[in-house]
């Protein structure tokens, strides 16, 4: 974590939020970075809805330079995500950005546009087929892991370098 996002953000510092976790969740980052914020400074207006929003949009676009990203205006990428901000688990809804930022997660997502193409709808990712790419990265996944109990020089087995949360019992 930052030690403040908050204090980086007030000493001028342009902040860019982004995600190369798995599951990818940006939702689930802007609010971890809002949260660790106000933890870290003692401060519940620590990093604010509207600043952890700019720095996932606008921020990452000027970081990289691009005055055509992270924003919806004329001459911008068309690049557009709709949440779906009805959910039990969001609650009332009083302000979107604060909803996004602290209630909503990856799986509200229900349309996703890149390039003025929709890639997501209704919650549905329309460009791949996630039931085959789940499979694949299961199987990927099983032989990185055994690929690195091979190489590891004190020789533990997979299950010993990435260990069940409780055990497993066998019959």
């Amino acid at each position: 974590m930052l030690h403040s996002f908050q204090r980086y953000l007030d000493a001028g510092i342009n902040l860019g939020i982004g995600t190369d976790t798995v599951p990818p969740d940006m939702l689930a980052e802007m609010r971890m970075a809002s949260t660790l914020s106000k933890l870290a400074d003692n401060d519940p207006a620590s990093a604010s809805a509207a600043a952890v929003f700019n720095a996932a949009t606008l921020g990452g676009a000027k970081a990289l330079g691009r005055d055509d990203l992270g924003r919806l205006e004329p001459g911008a990428t068309a690049d557009i995500s709709v949440f779906n901000l009805r959910a039990l688990h969001i609650g009332v809804v009083d302000d979107p950005i604060k909803a996004i930022i602290h209630y909503a997660n990856g799986g509200d997502t229900d349309r996703v546009i890149v390039h003025g193409r929709t890639v997501v709808e209704d919650g549905l990712v329309l460009v791949i087929d996630e039931n085959a790419l789940m499979s694949s990265a299961q199987k990927i996944w099983r032989q990185y892991k055994e690929g690195l109990a091979a190489r590891d020089p004190l020789k533990r087995p997979s299950t010993e370098l990435y260990p069940s949360a409780f055990p497993i019992r066998k019959k």
